[in-house]
């Protein structure tokens, strides 16, 4: 009892530092103690979940636990993030906490009915959709961002009650719909301006359900569709142009076997407003293609899989003066000077990002360090670097390195570099290549080792992840 008297005589302030390290459902626990408590904790619910809106997360749970969290502080909740406690749940579990089946927790109601105030992000990762049946209609009003991952069931039913989403991403999902009932059609007056669309290793959605999204959603300007089972055809890109002047973004998995494809293509060009175009080439010449996105001379961010790296390509290319991001998927190197000529006019590039490059090793891109002064951002993929194989390979790594960071010492004026390689190159860089010189470049300002995310890679078209057993599962 005197440790409890000492533990309430802290001020207000030492408990609302104490607050910042415990879970929405440690907080819950703890406002139910006293009435002092249940006032701190609502407060702390209004600064922090409401106004700086962070993310409420919340894992492993069944559906009588989220409706207690949910009933005490949802509606301050602006941020949600919901993991399911298995694959595939609506959270209405039989549970140690729950001897049964309880009405009013599945997870449609629970959000509808405690979250429908200030919800504005929604993530839901492995959770069935349903229980929104009995909802009234348009009571998520405020939500404008959703993100499903690994979920399935009724997406429809779901959909119909956000009326006012504006960004919709989807990722590796499972739902079962009809094509003219799909959840794309339905709803044709929400403000949708953000589309992302990523299956690994099935589909759902044929291309006629997204000519007829486009026909009645004028207002997008970020449309990412990246689907490795079934990529669009390239004639969709012709449907994207007359239907959307509005476009900013176009990421796009495109299936490019098409005697058409260099016309379908070309139609990109008409976009006005066009700053972020990555799609995958199968090999096809592209020269005429970036001549052409050369004359408007709007985009910031280019990526390409299979592209040849020729002469004629980098003298259309390096009148992008604009570009920020570069992106190179499995490219053909033809030409030697490519990323010497390119580095001595793209001098506004902040990202370079080299996936499965086999044929361009990393002494090859001194030339980005040299005249890049903005570069930040170097990312390494699955790239052959150097031969290992060879005696000299470590020290020729080595060397490379150590005179990377020579270069970029003397840009006073340069930003640093952070530099990202795979896991199995950085294993061999932490294990068998000069620790005290890895150790040294680490500590420094200059140059920053750091392990590459899969997950930005996955976002990639002509990338082909390789299955994992959580996807397959």
């Amino acid at each position: 009892m005197k440790n409890l008297s000492e533990f309430m005589d802290l001020n207000d302030d030492c408990f609302l530092e104490l607050f910042k390290y415990l879970s929405a459902e440690e907080l819950i626990a703890l406002k139910l103690t006293n009435k002092r408590l249940y006032h701190l904790t609502d407060y702390y619910f209004y600064s922090v979940y409401e106004l700086k809106e962070r993310a409420v997360i919340l894992k492993g749970i069944d559906g009588c636990k989220l409706r207690n969290i949910l009933v005490h502080c949802g509606k301050f909740i602006r941020n949600l993030v919901i993991d399911s406690p298995r694959g595939y749940s609506d959270m209405n579990d039989i549970n140690d906490n729950c001897d049964q089946i309880e009405s009013g927790t599945y997870i449609g109601e629970l959000i509808g009915n405690y979250c429908s105030d200030k919800l504005h992000t929604l993530r839901l990762c492995s959770v069935y959709l349903s229980g929104f049946s009995s909802i009234p209609h348009g009571v998520l009003k405020n939500l404008k961002r959703m993100e499903m991952v690994r979920c399935c069931g009724n997406v429809d039913e779901i959909l119909s009650h956000c009326q006012n989403i504006t960004e919709l991403i989807q990722r590796n999902c499972g739902f079962i719909t009809k094509s003219e009932q799909h959840y794309l059609l339905v709803n044709d007056h929400t403000p949708l301006e953000s589309l992302f669309i990523q299956n690994d290793y099935q589909s759902d959605l044929e291309p006629e359900i997204l000519i007829n999204f486009f026909h009645n959603k004028r207002n997008i300007k970020k449309f990412h569709y990246l689907n490795r089972v079934s990529p669009a055809p390239t004639f969709l890109l012709s449907a994207i142009v007359e239907s959307i002047n509005t476009i900013e973004e176009l990421c796009i998995e495109l299936d490019t076997f098409s005697q058409n494809f260099s016309s379908d293509l070309a139609a990109l060009a008409q976009l006005d407003h066009l700053k972020r175009l990555e799609f995958n080439t199968d090999e096809i010449a592209v020269e005429s293609f970036v001549n052409d996105l050369t004359m408007k001379n709007h985009l910031e961010c280019f990526g390409a899989s299979d592209i040849c790296l020729s002469a004629s390509l980098c003298n259309s290319m390096i009148r992008l003066t604009n570009l920020k991001v570069l992106k190179l998927i499995a490219p053909l190197r033809l030409f030697e000077e490519f990323f010497k000529i390119v580095s001595h006019h793209l001098v506004h590039l902040e990202e370079i990002y080299l996936v499965q490059c086999t044929d361009i090793f990393f002494g090859d891109l001194m030339s980005f360090v040299e005249n890049l002064f903005k570069l930040r951002v170097l990312y390494l993929y699955e790239n052959e670097y150097v031969n290992w194989n060879e005696d000299d390979g470590y020290s020729q790594f080595t060397i490379d390195f150590v005179q990377l960071f020579k270069i970029r010492s003397n840009m006073v004026t340069a930003s640093p570099i952070n530099i990202l390689f795979d896991k199995n190159a950085m294993q061999r860089i932490e294990e068998s290549i000069w620790p005290h010189e890895f150790e040294w470049c680490t500590k420094n300002s200059v140059l920053r080792l750091a392990l590459a995310d899969d997950e930005i890679v996955n976002q990639i078209p002509g990338f082909n992840p390789k299955q994992n057993d959580e996807l397959s599962s």
